[in-house]
């Protein structure tokens, strides 16, 4: 399970990361 939400997060983060640098 904890390594689930350690992927979801991941995602989210990375997530945030790419739509700032698009702008």
């Amino acid at each position: 399970m904890s390594r689930y939400f350690q992927n979801l997060f991941f995602q989210v983060l990375f997530s945030k990361i790419s739509s700032y640098c698009e702008k």
